[in-house]
């Protein structure tokens, strides 16, 4: 009787240590917004040192009616929280951004980018054309401390 409960004691320590994400990912908010702001906006500064290796950026536009209606969204970087922010490239120099047109805009898009080549800080930077359905962007990334 020893060795079962021995069994499931070890069972159960193995299920709870190796419950979460095995790539140990984790998943952060840089822009969140509902439909009617339009325009240009800007998501908060967040601070990357954290995290390391490659990232996905994940943008979600919600549906537009109109057929001709643009949204970009673009991943940008500084050494500063106050600074100027450039747009972010990937390693083969291509602009970190996701560009929907169209009414059927709504699925979810992303873009890869080694965080190794980024700023500090980074900041999301939505542009809304001819509409103003909500948006959000995420990153994922994995940790340095894991």
């Amino acid at each position: 009787m020893k060795k079962v409960f021995c069994f499931l004691g070890i069972l159960a320590t193995c299920a709870a240590v190796f419950a979460n994400d095995a790539n140990q990912m984790k998943y952060v908010l840089l822009y969140n917004a509902d439909n009617g702001i339009g325009g240009d906006t800007t998501g908060p500064v967040t601070d990357v040192s954290a995290y390391k290796g490659n990232a996905a950026f994940a943008v979600a536009f919600g549906t537009a009616a109109t057929a001709g209606n643009t949204n970009t969204a673009t991943i940008k970087h500084c050494a500063t929280t106050n600074g100027t922010f450039v747009t972010a490239t990937n390693i083969n120099g291509t602009a970190v951004k996701v560009q929907v047109v169209g009414a059927a805009a709504s699925s979810l898009n992303t873009v890869a980018c080694d965080l190794g080549r980024l700023n500090k800080y980074i900041r999301a930077e939505v542009e809304f054309n001819a509409e103003t359905n909500g948006c959000a962007v995420w990153m994922v990334a994995p940790m340095k401390s894991e």
